[in-house]
C-alpha cells in the first residue's frame, strides 16, 4: 500500500486512489491553510475509502526546540494541540498520529529528540503514536520504544531497517493528483490498529469550537472534575485576544460573588505557534468550576480543558 501526504489543498479520495494511493497523512493540531486537514476533507477521504492518518508538526526543530525548554512537555503540548484539533473535526481517537523531526539532529539532540516522543506518546497513547524523521532521529526513538509505528524520511530503509519501519517517504520525486504535489510514502510492514489516548473523550464540557469575533464575543467552558489546563488552538500565524477571564464558583460567598477574587486575567494574547497550556491550578483550587472568556478573534478556534 502506498500513503500520499500533501499541503497544498485536497486531492479527491478518488483521484488518489486512482493514483495508486490508499490513504494518505494529514496535519493536524498546527500550521494553516491548507496545510491543516479539515473535517470536510476528512469526511470526503474516508467517505470515499481512503484512510487517514494524522501528523503534528510547526517547524523542522519541534523535537528539540530552542535548548533550554521542556521537551517532553513540548511534546505534550503537541500532543494535546493534535487531540483536540482531530476530536474536533470528529475524528475517533483511535486513529494513528504522529509528531516529526524535520531534519537531521546532531548526536547531541537525540535525547531531546526521545524525550519530546515520549511526551507526544503520554497524551496521544503509545498505541497510535508514530515518529517522523530522518534515519538517526528515527533509530534513536525506536531504541527506546517510546512510539508504535515509524515514518522515515530521506534514504531508503535498508533490509534490515524496513523490518520495524512502517512508511518511507520517497526521495525520488512526487506525483501530481487533482494538479496538487503529493509525497509517496512505501508503506513495508503493517501499521497498528491504534489505541485510545490517555486524555478524556470528546464532549461539549472539555472541548469546544469558537467562533471568529472580530467585533468580540464571549463563551464559557466548564471547568470541574478536568485536569486544570486550558488551551486555545488556532491556525498558525492566527492570534487570540483575551479582553477579559473570569473564574466562576459553584456558589455566591459573601460580597465576593460568583467569581474567585482577585484571579481575574485581562488583555493579554494567545500566540498560535506557541502551544501550551494556562495552568489553572491556582484557581481550582480556589473553587472554580469554570472559566468565562470575553474574547476577539478573526478566525474560529478551538478550546480545550484536559
Amino acid at each position: 500500500m502506498r500513503w500520499a501526504d500533501y499541503s497544498a489543498g485536497a486531492p479527491g479520495p478518488g483521484s488518489l486512489k486512482a493514483a495508486g494511493f490508499g490513504g494518505v497523512i494529514r496535519y493536524a493540531g498546527l500550521g494553516r491553510g491548507t496545510k491543516r486537514l479539515t473535517g470536510r476533507e476528512y469526511r470526503n477521504l474516508v467517505g470515499g475509502g481512503v484512510a487517514v492518518a494524522l501528523v503534528v508538526e510547526l517547524g523542522t526543530d519541534d523535537a528539540w526546540g530552542s535548548g533550554t525548554d521542556d521537551d517532553f512537555a513540548r511534546g505534550a503540548a503537541f500532543g494535546r494541540a493534535g487531540l483536540a484539533d482531530a476530536r474536533g473535526m470528529g475524528i475517533a481517537d483511535s486513529a494513528l498520529m504522529a509528531c516529526a523531526a524535520d531534519s537531521h539532529a546532531a548526536a547531541y539532540q537525540l535525547d531531546d529528540v526521545v524525550r519530546f516522543a515520549s511526551g507526544f506518546a503520554s497524551v496521544v497513547g503509545r498505541n497510535r503514536a508514530g515518529f517522523y524523521g530522518f534515519s538517526e532521529t528515527l533509530r534513536a526513538v525506536h531504541d527506546a520504544g517510546v512510539v508504535s509505528w515509524y515514518w522515515r524520511c530521506g534514504s531508503r530503509p535498508t533490509a534490515a531497517e524496513r523490518t520495524w519501519t512502517h512508511l518511507w517517504q520517497r526521495n525520488d520525486g512526487t506525483v501530481r493528483v487533482d494538479r496538487i504535489p503529493c509525497d509517496i510514502n512505501e508503506q513495508y510492514i503493517p501499521l497498528p490498529g491504534g489505541g485510545t489516548g490517555s486524555a478524556p473523550g470528546n464532549d461539549e464540557e472539555t472541548l469546544m469550537l469558537i467562533p471568529a469575533a472580530p467585533n468580540g464575543d464571549h463563551f464559557y467552558i466548564p471547568l470541574a472534575g478536568r485536569p486544570p489546563y486550558l488551551y486555545l488552538f488556532a491556525g498558525y500565524g492566527d492570534t487570540i485576544e483575551i479582553k477579559q477571564m473570569d473564574f466562576v464558583r459553584s456558589t455566591k460567598e459573601g460580597t465576593q460573588g460568583d467569581f474567585v477574587p482577585g484571579a481575574e486575567i485581562r488583555n493579554f494574547t494567545f500566540l498560535s505557534d506557541r502551544p501550551g497550556p494556562l495552568d489553572l491550578r491556582s484557581v481550582a483550587a480556589a473553587g472554580a468550576i469554570g472559566i468565562s472568556i470575553w474574547y476577539q478573534a478573526k478566525h474560529s478556534f478551538t478550546a480545550y480543558v484536559g
